[in-house]
């Protein structure tokens, strides 16, 4: 949809940061009516990380906080993220040594890591070069095929949402309303030449 038709807006109620105006959402039959650890949200902002902690503590942290796993457990696990996300030498760096592209995928890293029902991305690589864009989408494709989770992926691309979904809702008009839904039944895996 168009820029400020609620895409965001959209995609926050349905983590529970905003109320809904009527209506009700639901995941698996229950009614979302706040914050949750089954959903996780990773932002477009590159500023989603603890600047005082290492990439494996930023990991590390909410795993102990939300989820309450002992120090080695939720270790090892963040350590098993940072490798699927390909950062696993960067574990004792800090976010200020990170590039734009890396501090996404920590910030995958630790949303996967949390074992959420569903991941919701608003714009994830909006900010990043087309390089980097094209390589975070690639490798979102060998997650979800890894963990087969539920992504609600906000975006302005056509190509992003051909690209990564099996359902594209097409928003229109402010506030919006669903103007199109469309299936996409390209075979997975999936990449730019299919």
């Amino acid at each position: 949809g168009p820029s400020g038709c609620g895409k965001s807006t959209l995609l926050k109620a349905v983590a529970g940061f905003m109320p809904i105006a009527a209506g009700a959402m639901e995941l698996e039959g229950r009614r979302i009516a706040r914050p949750g650890p089954d959903r996780v949200v990773v932002f477009q902002e590159f500023d989603q990380l603890l600047p005082w902690k290492t990439v494996l503590a930023n990991v590390v942290y909410p795993l102990r906080v939300a989820r309450g796993l002992p120090a080695p457990r939720a270790r090892e696990t963040a350590e098993s993220f940072l490798a699927m996300v390909g950062l696993d030498r960067f574990a004792a760096s800090y976010p200020h040594q990170l590039s734009g592209g890396m501090k996404q995928r920590v910030a995958i890293a630790r949303a996967l890591a949390l074992d959420p029902r569903m991941l919701l991305m608003d714009e994830p690589f909006a900010s990043l070069d087309a390089l980097t864009r094209h390589k975070l989408r690639e490798e979102l494709l060998a997650i979800w095929e890894a963990t087969r989770k539920t992504l609600l992926f906000v975006t302005h691309s056509i190509e992003e949402a051909v690209l990564l979904a099996d359902r594209v809702v097409v928003l229109k008009g402010r506030p919006a309303k669903v103007h199109e839904v469309v299936q996409v039944d390209l075979p997975r895996p999936r990449n730019r030449a299919t």
